[in-house]
């Protein structure tokens, strides 16, 4: 297994940060990579604005 210090910073198992892409990157596929050890994320922006957050 791999540790680095950014494992280390946020606490996760692999070095591993799933791209935040608006629309695309998914809470169900944030919720995989978290799951597997990684770090995911979802897009804080939307092409409907606010009220999608």
């Amino acid at each position: 297994m791999i540790t680095t210090p950014l494992c280390t910073l946020l606490g996760i198992a692999h070095p591993i940060l799933n791209a935040s892409m608006a629309g695309t990157a998914t809470g169900q596929l944030a919720a995989a990579v978290s799951e597997a050890g990684g770090f995911g994320m979802i897009g804080g922006t939307h092409p409907d604005g606010a009220p999608w957050l």
